[in-house]
Formats: C-alpha cells, structure tokens, sequence
C-alpha cells in the first residue's frame, strides 16, 4: 500500500497548442484510492514528456480480496485535433498487505498415560473470505527451534461460527510435549503473535516463524491432565 503513478506521453505533439486529457477512475471504489476524483493532465506545446497523476493507495488494517481500478483518457482536448491512441484505458492492481483476523484458541499435547485426543483449534474472522489451504499450522521443536510438522486448514474439520467467528479443529497425534511450540501463518507470513509455546519459550530456525522468539503461553499439560482436558483461551474478544 502507498503511492502508484500512472505515466502518459503524447506523439506528434503540435508545435502550437498545449494538449489536455482527463484520468478518470471507471471501475473500483474511490474510497480505496484516498477518495479519487478525475485528475486532469496537460502536455505542453510541442513537448512529447510524459505527465504523471499520483494514485493515493488508501492504508487500512482490513483484510480485502486484491482489487483492480481501471482508468480511462477522457475529454481529449487541444495540440492538432488530439485524440487518445490505444490503450485508452490502464488498470491499477492494489494487493492486499493485511494478515486476517485469526488465532490458535485451543491445544492439547499431554495427558496421563499415553497421549490421545491431542490437537489443535483455530479460530477465523469472515471465513468465506479466505482459502482455508492458505492457513498453516507449524508444529516446532523447542530443541534447536526447527518445525516438525505442518497442518493446512483445509484438513481441519469445520466447527461452529458465531458472530463471523468460524472454528475448525484437528486432531493430530504426535504433539510433542514441550518446551514445544505452534505458529499460524496465512500465506507464508506469520499472523501476529501467533507463534505460541508451552513450558518455555524459543525462538523458531525455520518455517514462517523463523527467527521470531515465541510467546510462552504460561500454562501446560503433564501426566496429571486428563485426556479430555485441553489449554484453550477464555473470556470474551474478537483478536
């Protein structure tokens, strides 16, 4: 997001008169270019230089679909009968730099006897906006912080939504059990403080965590947790 300029340069400019044109936006929303309104250039008596009109990107923390505005030359005016050549539209594509809005709610790695029912829980924020195979959790080992397994959402099973909230859980066996950790990333880039850890913290060596030091959550499990016990979040929020 920030600034996009848009070139245009004329040919066989009249030595005379200064030519004129419009940049109007045709298709997309103005509020995603700080609010655009038709911008007029003009090119100069005799002068092929190219005219330049600034796109204000507007920055904002909402995830969007990436998005394209288009621009046409319009009201031609001026030099010798000036018209526009081709193309007379050009299209401005804005990506999306904003991570969504989601997080590990829930884990379960240790219990009495032999492990069982032991994974994970992520919430998301307007689900449907997403490709669930763009999500990833990595599981890491706290010994020498490198990841020993990867879990796409589109493997998860899909649990309830509730005001735009939609969880999805997976069980996965083999959950070590600590000084261990797991990080939720969306499309390679790690979601903020996402990268969670029970009895310790680290910092990851690989992955999309790699290089952060995770945060230690502050709770665990051991021989005394029963299988049907987990760590999860409480309370009310939408982060």
């Amino acid at each position: 997001r920030g600034l996009g300029d848009v070139y245009k340069r004329q040919t066989n400019p009249d030595g005379s008169n200064a030519t004129t044109a419009d940049v109007a936006l045709t298709s997309g929303s103005a509020s995603d270019i700080n609010n655009y309104t038709t911008q007029s250039i003009s090119f100069p008596a005799g002068s092929s230089a190219n005219q330049t009109v600034t796109i204000t990107i507007t920055d904002d923390s909402n995830y969007e679909s990436d998005e394209t505005m288009v621009f046409t030359l319009q009201n031609i005016s001026g030099g010798n009968s000036a018209t526009a050549g081709t193309p007379t539209n050009f299209n401005l594509t804005i990506e999306n730099d904003d991570l969504p809005n989601a997080w590990i709610n829930e884990i379960h790695y240790d219990n009495d006897g032999t492990d069982e029912k032991e994974g994970v829980e992520v919430v998301i924020e307007n689900s449907g906006n997403y490709t669930l195979s763009d999500f990833k959790i990595t599981l890491y080992n706290g010994n020498g912080g490198v990841s020993y397994g990867t879990h796409t959402l589109n493997t998860f099973e899909v649990g309830t939504t509730t005001n735009n909230f939609t969880f999805y859980y997976k069980m996965i066996s083999g959950i070590q059990n600590g000084p261990d950790g797991i990080a939720l990333s969306y499309k390679g880039s790690l979601i903020s403080g996402q990268f969670l850890s029970y009895d310790g913290s680290f910092a990851a060596t690989d992955g999309d965590a790699n290089g952060v030091t995770s945060t230690n959550i502050g709770v665990s499990e051991g021989s005394s947790t029963a299988s049907s016990q987990s760590l999860q979040l409480t309370g009310n929020g939408t982060k």
